[in-house]
C-alpha cells in the first residue's frame, strides 16, 4: 500500500519498537486513524495489489451482509499492512492458492461441522494461524457483528473467510532469505 510519507515514517519507527505478534493490531489502528479519502485511495490500492482476494470477497457480496463485506476488506487491509510493517514483499495472491486454500478450509470446516460440540477455541486452535484469527475475530464481534443472534454456521463461514484471506497473503509472501521463516501468525 502506499502511504503518504509522513504515515510511512510512523510506520517504519513503530515497526522497530513493535513486537512482531502487535503488528496486526499496529496497522489495524493505522487503518482506523484514515479519513474517508484515505481509506478509499487504499482500497483501490489493494483491489490493484490483490485483485484475486479482492473478488473473492466481493464474490460474497450476494451470502453475506454489507458490514461483513467491509470487515473483510479491512481484514484484508490490515493482514497485508501487517507484512508490509515487516518489511515483507508481497507479490499477488494467485486465483490457484486462493483455490487450493479454499478448497482445504472447507473440508476443515466440513469435519469441524461434523463434531457434536464445536467451540471457537477449537477453531482458533486448527487454525494455521489461531492469534491473527482470533484478533480479527474479536474485532468483528466487538466493532461489526450487529446482532448477537448470529448463528455457528455464519461465524464458521466468516472463519473460513478470514483463514482464506490470511493464507492468501501469507502464500504471497516474496521468498527472500529475510522472508521465508516469516509467517503470518508472526504479525
Amino acid at each position: 500500500m502506499k502511504l503518504d510519507g509522513l504515515l510511512l515514517s510512523k510506520f517504519f519507527l513503530m515497526m522497530d519498537q513493535t513486537p512482531p505478534s502487535d503488528l496486526l493490531s499496529v496497522a489495524l489502528d493505522a487503518i482506523r486513524r484514515w479519513d474517508d479519502s484515505e481509506y478509499d485511495k487504499q482500497a483501490q490500492l489493494l483491489l490493484e495489489e490483490q485483485p484475486y482476494l479482492m473478488r473473492f470477497i466481493m464474490n460474497l457480496v450476494d451470502e453475506m451482509e454489507e458490514e461483513d463485506i467491509e470487515f473483510l476488506i479491512l481484514a484484508l487491509m490490515s493482514v497485508q499492512l501487517g507484512f508490509k510493517m515487516r518489511g515483507i514483499p508481497l507479490n499477488i495472491a494467485s486465483v490457484e492458492s486462493i483455490e487450493a486454500k479454499t478448497t482445504a478450509l472447507v473440508k476443515k470446516y466440513d469435519e469441524i461441522e461434523e463434531e457434536e460440540e464445536v467451540s471457537l477455541d477449537d477453531i482458533f486452535k486448527s487454525s494455521d494461524n489461531p492469534m491473527v484469527l482470533q484478533q480479527l475475530f474479536e474485532i468483528y464481534y466487538h466493532d461489526f457483528l450487529e446482532t448477537e443472534t448470529v448463528g455457528m454456521a455464519e461465524i464458521m463461514n466468516l472463519l473460513l473467510v478470514l483463514e482464506v484471506i490470511i493464507g492468501g497473503v501469507e502464500d504471497s509472501t516474496i521468498d527472500t532469505p529475510s522472508t521465508n521463516q516469516d509467517s503470518v501468525s508472526e504479525i
